[in-house]
């Protein structure tokens, strides 16, 4: 199977990456959500064939701006659950940028 990473032949693991300049603390919540979105279902659309992208657009359509503009912005360090190797290094890094 392509795309996916298969534990004991029951749970799928998928991995997303994006790497843009345009991408930074800065960016809207509403925005990210759609580009986390995007990716997931371009995903999803890649190995999946059978899914059709008509579905994922119209439901990105109904996504909800007030629910997702409830979460805290920028979230508290130790509520985002960075891999653990990265840990540290992110961890300096966002203290001093945002300072909690």
């Amino acid at each position: 199977m392509r795309g996916f990473r298969v534990f004991e032949k029951v749970t799928k693991n998928a991995h997303l990456t994006v790497v843009a300049d345009d991408i930074n603390q800065d960016i809207n919540p509403s925005d990210y959500a759609i580009l986390v979105y995007r990716m997931f279902a371009d995903y999803l659309l890649f190995n999946y064939k059978k899914l059709k992208k008509e579905t994922f657009d119209n439901f990105e359509k109904q996504l909800d701006s007030s629910y997702i503009f409830s979460f805290p912005f920028p979230a508290d360090y130790d509520e985002q659950h960075y891999i653990e190797w990265h840990k540290d290094i992110a961890r300096q890094k966002y203290l001093r940028h945002f300072g909690r």
